[in-house]
């Protein structure tokens, strides 16, 4: 049965040679906070959001772009739903839910 957590990209430490649910969990949050041509030598690395778009077309677009990621480059988390939670000045940020299977807890 697969573990079912829900990952804010919220900053937290990195725990170098993390395993098993830690390390997928380490992994999607990384990609929810790593923006599409920051990361030297693996430009293509991280999403894209669609910052100026209307916020319906906004949540809808970046909710595919980064499943699209999560799906590429971390396939042990199986993405279930893709929120956002946002502040008093517009600021959104995703909540995703993922099902992180064929690891050992």
């Amino acid at each position: 049965m697969a573990q079912i957590v829900t990952i804010t990209s919220d900053f937290n430490e990195v725990i170098f040679g993390a395993t098993g649910e830690t390390e997928v969990i380490q992994n999607v949050r990384t990609i929810m906070m790593s923006m599409i041509h920051t990361c030297p030598m693996y430009r293509l690395f991280g999403w894209d959001p669609n910052i100026d778009a209307p916020v319906n077309a906004y949540k809808a677009i970046s909710s595919a772009r980064l499943i699209e990621k999560i799906q590429q480059y971390e396939p042990r988390a199986e993405v279930q739903e893709v929120t956002y939670e946002g502040d008093e000045n517009g600021m959104l940020k995703p909540l995703v839910k993922v099902a992180i299977k064929g690891v050992q807890v």
